[in-house]
């Protein structure tokens, strides 16, 4: 599991690659003058499964058919190597662009469930931000939302959003070239 928590008595006194890019981005944070907020304790759980087979239901716009393309092209470039493909993959993560209303989340304009076998993803039919398909997929390969309102994994969506150090890390470990 590739978690960048836990007490200095689990982990020994040496500082971990995730301690470490968390030292250095809180460093960074002091010197610009922002605020920064270490994500949550099983903010990634990846899935024991490595690949991911990308399946459209329904009715795309060319606009959204774009988003999702470009959302697998950077989750792809983050890891360093093709796991997530329209082609062929172990989990399937099936997305449907539709009007929909989760009682749960009556204001939501994206859903994922991915604590089962496959991913189904609902994102409203009228979102055009590739960052809301993204973030989807995100949930789908085993990250929660994250308390720092920049990050992509944030549960409110913006623009200005990016994918932060941590998660690029997390990807990389759990899915990446070795």
């Amino acid at each position: 599991m590739v978690e960048g928590t836990g007490s200095p008595e689990e982990k020994g006194s040496h500082m971990t690659k995730n301690s470490f890019a968390v030292a250095i981005g809180l460093l960074w944070g002091l010197y610009s003058g922002l605020t920064y907020s270490a994500p949550p304790e099983g903010f990634f759980t990846p899935r024991e499964q490595k690949t991911f087979h990308v399946i459209v239901q329904g009715d795309v716009t060319p606009q959204q058919e774009k988003n999702l393309n470009d959302a697998i092209k950077e989750w792809n470039q983050i890891a360093g190597k093709s796991f997530i493909s329209k082609n062929q993959g172990e989990v399937e993560i099936v997305i449907q662009f539709k009007e929909y209303f989760h009682p749960d989340a009556p204001n939501s304009i994206g859903v994922a469930w991915m604590e089962s076998e496959a991913c189904p993803i609902n994102i409203q039919h009228y979102i055009r931000n590739k960052n809301v398909v993204m973030h989807e997929i995100g949930h789908c390969i085993g990250f929660r939302h994250d308390t720092n309102p920049r990050s992509l994994m944030y549960d409110l969506a913006k623009n200005d959003q990016y994918v932060t150090q941590e998660m690029e890390t997390f990807v990389k470990e759990a899915y990446g070239s070795r």
